[in-house]
């Protein structure tokens, strides 16, 4: 009885170092997207151009919630972090711990920009870079990301990553369609790696949600 009682209480903080690992520190990933498949064009009508991609994510400090983006009190501010902020690294108690940012050179805007091309690549358009190149026929598409973050809810034996991408994306003057995914998956370990897995299966649905708005475009 005293030996189980022992294992019982060990748990909690055998626990803190399972789950938290290095999540005093930050930890920086990259993601990297593919395009799956596209189809085939055989009409030269078809381009899109991404004019404006916006993050209006706010962050907080010590949020109510762990799906409210937070960072340390002396970066809530700095939007050169704010911009590569995708996670919170939290131990088995769900104190928040050190960030998860892109690496330099990739920012929440040029990952969202980059998923909103995939969805229209593979749906059989041309991705126009450079403005002086838009025609009449060319979609102008301007996107708001009103949230995107990944969190750790702790469990018993295991961690749930759960990750939430909310977009409006508008495209020509159209009304604004709300694209809004969540996945999660569970896992032993808050090891980067893992973050970055539930992050591209977001995506990978939020192409899916893209695509299903451009077949019902006229």
């Amino acid at each position: 009885m005293k030996i189980k009682n022992l294992l019982l209480a060990l748990i909690p903080i055998s626990l803190v170092f399972i789950l938290s690992g290095c999540a005093i520190k930050r930890g920086e990933v990259t993601i990297k997207q593919e395009v799956k498949e596209t189809k085939v064009n055989n009409n030269s009508q078809l381009s899109v151009f991404i004019k404006e991609v916006k993050d209006n994510r706010r962050f907080e400090f010590n949020p109510r919630d762990p799906n409210i983006p937070s960072l340390s009190p002396d970066e809530i501010n700095t939007k050169e972090v704010q911009a590569r902020a995708i996670a919170r690294k939290r131990n088995s108690y769900g104190k928040g711990l050190g960030d998860i940012l892109l690496k330099e050179g990739q920012t929440v805007t040029s990952l969202m920009k980059e998923n909103i091309e995939i969805a229209f690549l593979e749906s059989g358009y041309q991705v126009i870079k450079d403005e002086k190149n838009i025609t009449t026929d060319t979609k102008i598409v301007n996107v708001d990301i009103n949230k995107f973050w990944t969190w750790m809810t702790p469990g018993f034996w295991a961690i749930t990553l759960s990750t939430e991408i909310a977009t409006n994306l508008k495209i020509n003057t159209t009304k604004e369609d709300e694209i809004n995914v969540f996945t999660k998956g569970y896992y032993q370990t808050g090891l980067e790696s893992n973050f970055v897995e539930v992050i591209k299966n977001a995506l990978k649905l939020h192409i899916k949600e893209v695509k299903t708005k451009i077949d019902k475009m006229p």
